[in-house]
């Protein structure tokens, strides 16, 4: 399908039938109560980057010092999007650009020490996954059985990078961050910013993604997204929200035909992969700043931003953008996820096929993952 030129909105979505499925499933850490206490606060900050004023509204409400973190991390997501693009389109996989991040972020951390924080990441994400994978009755197609295998040290990145995708991708399958973006933003009972359409469609969306970040780090500060404690990192919550619109954007432009549902699975798994190496830079930091802060904990803190759960925040925040900026578009995403929901299915399971036949290759000559903490 030829790219569209951008014809009145209402012409332009009248092809994609209104999302009829309105039963909203709630996964325990996102539900309705976290999503009723994200959506003003989200709206109130999108409005103020309609009306051109999103940089002196995160000063007022979050101060100049987060103000400016929230921007320069923003600038940092757009600049590893592009980023990872390119590199993916010289020959990289999205696997290996992980693995090169998480490196520069180990620089001057102890080896040993950062090894326990990966594998530990490692095997306790494969577990969310897993568990992920059964409520959306995958695991029938996998063996049925939860055969985590741990793999070298200098395997574990790009072995974390497919367990990455999987689990973004699982959470976007599971539908509910956009079901609750359905409950709390139903049409016409809110205002919509038509501005925020242009930076969807490859215009500037470096404030629609700052507004974004201010929401979730807002919602953070007062406690409302239990699974990210106060005091979460900005990168984090940048990660995750930055995800979350740059989700909406691909699947606006798979909506609009500019490209394939496979293309567009491509680009959310990179974008994916983005996410993570915000969350995961970051808190690697602390471990070569932090001596003697037990490992587990670390890995205990990261898992809830990474898993299918973490996934399904940044789902909830494309899906408000998107409905947000219109009706139309809310609805056109709608019918863009559930059928990008169909494809993902078999992409995830070749990933997860991958991850146990590498794991398989490596099981006679690894250490298993209870050793690093003898």
């Amino acid at each position: 399908m030829s790219k569209k030129n951008n014809p009145p909105i209402e012409e332009e979505f009248s092809e994609f039938e209104e999302v009829s499925e309105k039963k909203n499933i709630s996964v325990e850490g996102f539900g309705e109560e976290e999503a009723a206490n994200l959506t003003p606060i989200l709206q109130k900050f999108l409005k103020a980057y309609g009306e051109n004023k999103i940089d002196e509204t995160l000063c007022e409400e979050l101060g100049e010092e987060t103000a400016a973190e929230i921007k320069k991390n923003v600038a940092k997501w757009n600049e590893s999007i592009n980023d990872i693009n390119t590199s993916c389109a010289e020959g990289m996989t999205a696997e290996e650009w992980f693995a090169r991040k998480l490196n520069d972020s180990a620089i001057g951390v102890n080896a040993q020490d950062y090894e326990k924080y990966l594998s530990g990441v490692l095997e306790s994400l494969h577990n969310e996954n897993f568990n992920a994978l059964k409520v959306l009755d995958l695991t029938k197609h996998l063996g049925g059985e939860n055969n985590f295998v741990s793999v070298p040290a200098l395997e574990i990145p790009e072995q974390l990078g497919r367990e990455i995708q999987v689990s973004e991708l699982a959470g976007m399958i599971l539908n509910s961050g956009r079901k609750l973006a359905e409950k709390y933003l139903p049409d016409g009972k809110f205002e919509e910013i038509p501005a925020i359409i242009d930076a969807l469609r490859g215009g500037d969306d470096s404030g629609v993604k700052s507004a974004a970040v201010a929401a979730l780090t807002s919602a953070v500060e007062k406690g409302n997204i239990p699974i990210l404690p106060k005091g979460t990192p900005v990168e984090v919550t940048t990660g995750i929200a930055c995800f979350g619109v740059e989700q909406a954007k691909i699947m606006l432009r798979f909506a609009d035909g500019d490209i394939s549902s496979n293309q567009a699975l491509v680009l959310i798994s990179r974008a994916a992969v983005v996410n993570a190496s915000f969350v995961m830079g970051k808190l690697g930091e602390k471990i070569g700043r932090q001596v003697g802060q037990k490992i587990g904990a670390m890995v205990g803190t990261i898992i809830p931003a990474l898993a299918p759960i973490g996934a399904v925040v940044g789902s909830y925040v494309g899906a408000a953008v998107g409905k947000i900026a219109g009706s139309k578009v809310g609805k056109v995403l709608g019918k863009a996820a559930e059928k990008l929901s169909k494809t993902a299915e078999p992409f995830i399971l070749r990933t997860c096929n991958t991850i146990k036949t590498l794991g398989r290759k490596f099981k006679e000559t690894i250490r298993s993952f209870a050793s690093l903490f003898e």
